[in-house]
């Protein structure tokens, strides 16, 4: 299967999606299914780790499922996503999403990192400020 979903860690405050080559949306919507019972699950507020280092590609069509999937925010996102593997692709993050919707820049938060482990490091990072932050 070219997507796969799981946690990241035994926190279960980050979920990670793994994407390889080739995959295509249905599979990323079998997962997505996984995350919204994982996220109505959840007591607490849960982060997503896209790993993208061994994938290149992207299905056709990715503006419209990336704009139903924006559509469909769970209360328990915490709005913060971290990319993996993305590489050069990280600059054109932005453009897309100003495209999709501006104000999603400033409700979403993305980290870009070229490890896991840094990535886990900065979701965690800023999980733990947002919950000093509502005390």
């Amino acid at each position: 299967m070219g997507v796969t979903v799981e946690w990241a860690n035994a926190e279960k405050t980050i979920v990670l999606y793994t994407f390889k080559d080739p995959w295509n949306w249905d599979e990323f919507y079998t997962c997505w299914d996984w995350l919204k019972a994982a996220l109505d699950a959840s007591e607490h507020k849960v982060s997503i780790l896209m790993d993208l280092s061994a994938t290149r590609t992207i299905p056709p069509d990715s503006l419209k499922h990336l704009r139903a999937i924006l559509e469909q925010i769970h209360p328990n996102f915490s709005r913060a996503t971290a990319f993996v593997g993305l590489g050069a692709l990280s600059m054109v993050y932005n453009t897309v999403l100003r495209q999709l919707n501006p104000a999603l820049l400033d409700e979403y938060k993305a980290f870009f990192a070229s490890t896991l482990e840094e990535a886990v490091i900065l979701l965690d990072d800023w999980h733990n400020q947002q919950v000093h932050t509502s005390e």
